[in-house]
């Protein structure tokens, strides 16, 4: 391995990326690249120096690295393959029950190009692979005998949704999981959306306390895709804030055909609280200025409340399957970097909900969804939180006093049903900013869906962030936001609060790369550390899908003198957070190991944060 260091400037803001070669097969994890979208080069550490607010680099260095080799296998999980809600849902006056059937994924989800022309034909591509897939035309033979009728095909996911007799839906649970269908699960679903005048819990306070208004410059991505109940476009905070505003439910395949709706569609509004704390201006002032410069692409995913439902949808905006699946696919074939998803939707990780969120990640998506407001009991996440390659965000509530934030405890809780922790990450919520209404009206936004905004957010500012020296990959995202929690080890093996509240560093240096990692084996990142440094931690992330071989990384720091002075070894989650205090100056190193590892190796994203 090359040993050769890069000299960090004090008080500097370091960026680097480092991906391993490619074997004879891609690493588990690897993004299926077509069409040519560049990518740090194999085997190479780029380290990138920048002053403390200039975005320019003012030095880049590359170091090169050499893969290592495997050998051996893990465990595969076992899901169940229909919903929960199936038996209990709502019949139709026909007598047929509206469902989602998602089939075995026979083509693959590519990273898309950059331009939103050349993302749109990706994306019609996709479509005809969709139609032709043979597990999709196997399993559609096998629900026509049960009188299924489809009406609609998606590509973000192999999925069809149609309506089924309510009588055959026994029969439609047997055959599940076999014939090339592996979910089913209710169209339209019981899940609602996720839901004072102190200076002390508005937006400007949370802004404060993460630390993200010096990240704001950097606006590489200047649209934010928001699933929610819609928005009130004519709000002051959201003034030429809005770059779409879709209807995913009532707005046809498109989500902008005739009789769409261009409102907030909850009725003590929702998407308007959302949007507000994203990208709100300062037209109501700089307390309620939102986290980003950037634009939301609103997305309405929730059916109109409707007296005649059982609760709560009479009274509240309830989910959409089809919509949501609908709202993926365009915001995938959209500019837009991040996914903000204010959704509870239930079912399993191997949902269609939940694989469309993974597949959106390997398009080159950012996910950050509510864990939801089902808890405190252990194992009610949500989706899409849930999924494998979607961060969950969780809520630590503000008072009006501002000084005494608590654990919100409604929120949902992991585990997932494989063992991972949920939430990832925590951010505020309860704070006081646009709502529904006048057009200055305000009110406090709480649950996750009051914390969910600002994940979205700070998403977006480190995704433009680290986009300008080249890491476009989302898991360097969510690598660096995982990092920034404050816990860290086995504090962060939690599923109450994951890593925590998470506050973007304001100095020293960052590194990121990107790894292949094998059986047994590890990669080890050299980090100068000078006298006088407060803190050494240390994040990595990993992508599974959901009928992977688990993979179990750890990852540790080690001293100068080779003694290991923290570590991270969880057996069933997807990321691994280390630190150390004060540590000593001298050639430290960050490891990734393979503890358990599948033959054709683990991708995985790792920051390195040094103050």
């Amino acid at each position: 391995m090359n040993k050769k260091i890069v000299a960090l400037l004090a008080g500097s803001l370091t960026a680097s990326a480092l991906s391993a070669g490619s074997a004879s097969a891609a690493p588990a994890g690897s993004p299926y690249n077509p069409y040519g979208v560049r990518m740090p080069k194999p085997n190479t550490a780029v380290t990138v120096e920048t002053g403390k607010s200039k975005a320019s680099p003012i030095k880049v260095t590359e170091t090169t690295y050499k893969p290592a080799k495997t050998k051996k296998s893990a465990l595969r999980p076992r899901y169940s393959s229909t919903s929960p809600g199936l038996r209990n849902s709502k019949v139709n006056s026909d007598g047929t029950v509206s469902i989602v059937v998602r089939f075995k994924q026979d083509y693959k989800i590519p990273y898309f190009p950059t331009s939103e022309q050349k993302r749109k034909a990706a994306a019609a591509r996709l479509v005809k692979q969709a139609q032709t897939s043979k597990q999709r035309l196997q399993g559609l033979k096998a629900l026509k005998r049960l009188g299924f009728k489809p009406e609609e095909s998606f590509w973000i996911v192999n999925s069809v949704a149609g309506r089924i007799p309510s009588k055959n839906l026994g029969a439609l649970s047997k055959i599940a999981g076999s014939q090339g269908i592996e979910y089913v699960q209710e169209d339209n679903t019981k899940y609602p959306a996720p839901q004072d005048a102190s200076p002390n819990n508005d937006v400007a306070r949370v802004r404060r306390d993460m630390e993200s208004d010096r990240y704001r410059p950097f606006n590489r991505y200047n649209r934010i895709a928001l699933f929610d109940s819609g928005v009130q476009a004519t709000h002051n905070l959201l003034r030429n804030r809005i770059s779409r505003n879709a209807d995913c439910v009532n707005g046809g395949r498109n989500c902008l055909g005739r009789g769409r709706r261009t409102g907030d569609v909850e009725p003590n509004g929702h998407g308007t609280s959302s949007a507000s704390i994203m990208v709100g201006s300062n037209a109501l002032g700089n307390r309620f200025r939102g986290v980003t410069n950037a634009r939301v692409d609103s997305y309405i995913i929730y059916n109109d409340p409707n007296p005649s439902l059982a609760a709560p949808c009479n009274t509240r905006a309830c989910g959409s399957v089809t919509g949501a699946l609908r709202a993926f696919q365009r915001a995938v074939s959209s500019s837009a970097k991040v996914i903000t998803a204010e959704m509870q939707y239930g079912g399993g990780e191997n949902s269609s909900t939940a694989i469309a969120a993974d597949n959106a990640y390997d398009a080159g998506m950012v996910v950050i969804g509510a864990n939801g407001n089902n808890g405190p009991t252990a194992g009610t996440v949500n989706n899409p939180g849930r999924a494998h390659k979607a961060l969950g965000v969780g809520a630590i509530y503000l008072n009006n006093r501002g000084n005494n934030p608590a654990q919100y405890n409604n929120q949902s809780r992991g585990p997932a049903s494989d063992g991972r922790v949920k939430p990832d990450i925590q951010f505020f919520s309860l704070s006081e900013t646009g709502r529904k209404g006048g057009n200055s009206n305000l009110g406090t936004f709480s649950g996750t869906s009051g914390s969910t905004p600002y994940g979205g957010a700070v998403a977006n500012l480190i995704a433009s962030w680290m986009g300008n020296y080249g890491r476009i990959n989302p898991g360097f995202t969510y690598s660096f936001l995982l990092l920034n929690g404050q816990r860290s080890g086995w504090n962060a093996q939690n599923n109450t609060t994951g890593v925590g509240l998470v506050e973007l560093p304001s100095q020293g240096s960052a590194t990121s790369a990107r790894l292949v990692i094998h059986n047994r084996r590890r990669q080890s990142i050299p980090i100068r550390v000078p006298r006088g440094a407060r803190r050494l931690k240390a994040a990595v992330w990993w992508p599974e899908s959901v009928n992977q071989t688990h993979n179990d990384l750890d990852l540790r720091i080690v001293r100068p003198n080779g003694t290991i002075a923290a570590s991270s070894i969880s057996i069933n989650g997807v990321w691994e957070v280390a630190e150390t205090a004060n540590p000593e100056p001298g050639i430290w190193r960050v490891e990734v190991v393979g503890y358990r590892v599948g033959r054709r190796g683990q991708e995985s994203f790792l920051t390195v944060h040094r103050r």
